[in-house]
């Protein structure tokens, strides 16, 4: 799920640079309040580092570096130098909250990454409420670095937690969305747009929450277990944003957006529609996939990702493939020269048990540029598979 159309665009970070809040100023605080130098627990081996603080300033001890419009918040261990100051902590980790620039009741909250793959560390984007309380808390996404394709999502309340498990392709390959729409009766968690868990929304998860950004390390009691001797890993950040249900919210304006050189941004692809789409980016390949499906309790709805990365939001289909008709759908996007993967994810499968009660989806065929993909055409994407294809781009001049 992209954020709906009438969904206010309430927060972007791209991540063309950082911005530190400095208690006076700023996006991204690199600490909490009340442990203003960094902070631990029992249950992490790392020290969370606040680049801003004296004894953890210097370039040894820094966790946060942006690089083509990508943060990147590493796991490493410390150095000696700097051990006496985090509390002889083994690892230094870092997060980043909004606490101070930012905080919503409800809306819908996005992160596109790539999550680390470090043994006994985990990659966290998560809320906590902006009075101080706990709990609430919500847990977007979650990843164990040591199992990286199961995803803990979790509410946590006086009543209890119930983390939902959720098998995603290896979080640490690629980048992929996570996100969360929290509305007053139900939260509901995506991945790469497709829902995978829901839950009633607990009742004192009815206030202002804030953002977190984090990558710690555990302990030999900890869900993770502890990291091995010069452990290193890094989350990786491609955009934040988060969006509202309430019409007469704020509305934030969007930021530019740098393109990852190795994965591009899904913020960048434009003119993602049916075949009515005209436009197309300067400078960009115009891929063209023809699709169509058997409808059943629905339409069937898939993705695209282009080298890993998804493009776009999730799009619907509704040409039926047995009256023989095809959609076309276009995108474009800039692409270096040679070969590139792409993946078309069936998203929502339904099956009644005979064939005249089958949601499918069918790939008719594609191109690049007017060139048709040779290979690709009337393709039968299985229960909530997905197919891959390589295309072959020009250098643009």
């Amino acid at each position: 799920m992209a954020a709906p159309a009438n969904f206010n665009l309430t927060f972007d970070e791209e991540f063309n640079s950082l911005s530190l809040n400095n208690g006076s100023g700023g996006t991204w605080s690199p600490a909490f309040k009340y442990s203003p130098n960094g902070s631990s627990s029992g249950s992490t081996s790392s020290w969370e580092v606040n680049p801003l603080w004296g004894p953890t300033s210097g370039a040894d001890a820094n966790v946060f570096s942006v690089s083509n419009g990508v943060l990147s918040i590493a796991i490493k261990p410390t150095p000696a130098d700097v051990s006496a100051a985090v509390n002889n902590a083994p690892f230094l980790a870092g997060q980043l909250i909004t606490d101070r620039s930012f905080s919503q009741t409800y809306g819908y909250f996005e992160m596109n990454a790539k999550l680390s793959n470090a043994t006994g560390a985990v990659s966290a984007f998560w809320l906590l409420p902006a009075d101080g309380s706990w709990p609430p808390e919500l847990d977007v996404a979650e990843l164990d670095g040591g199992n990286p394709t199961t995803l803990a999502l979790t509410a946590h309340s006086s009543a209890g937690t119930s983390p939902h498990w959720t098998n995603i392709p290896d979080g640490s390959q690629a980048f992929h969305t996570y996100a969360i729409d929290w509305e007053p009766d139900k939260l509901t968690w995506y991945f790469d747009g497709r829902q995978v868990a829901q839950e009633a929304t607990p009742a004192e998860m009815n206030k202002p929450m804030y953002m977190l950004l984090s990558t710690i390390t555990g302990t030999s009691g900890s869900w993770v277990g502890a990291p091995s001797p010069g452990e290193t890993g890094q989350m990786q950040i491609d955009y934040v944003r988060a969006y509202s249900h309430n019409p007469n919210s704020a509305v934030a304006a969007p930021a530019s957006v740098t393109t990852p050189t190795s994965s591009p941004d899904a913020s960048t692809t434009p003119n993602i529609s049916g075949a009515s789409n005209a436009s197309a980016t300067a400078g960009a390949s115009r891929l063209k996939l023809s699709l169509s499906e058997d409808a059943w309790q629905g339409d069937a709805q898939f993705s695209i990702a282009i080298d890993g990365k998804t493009i776009g939001t999730p799009q619907t289909v509704t040409a039926l493939h047995s009256a023989g008709a095809t959609q076309d759908f276009s995108f474009s996007q800039a692409l270096t020269a040679g070969t590139h993967d792409i993946a078309v994810s069936f998203l929502n499968d339904a099956y009644g048990g005979t064939a005249n009660t089958d949601r499918n989806l069918y790939i008719d065929g594609a191109s690049v540029d007017g060139t048709p993909v040779s290979g690709v055409a009337n393709i039968l994407l299985a229960a909530w598979s997905t197919q891959h294809f390589s295309i072959g781009a020009p250098a643009q001049s």
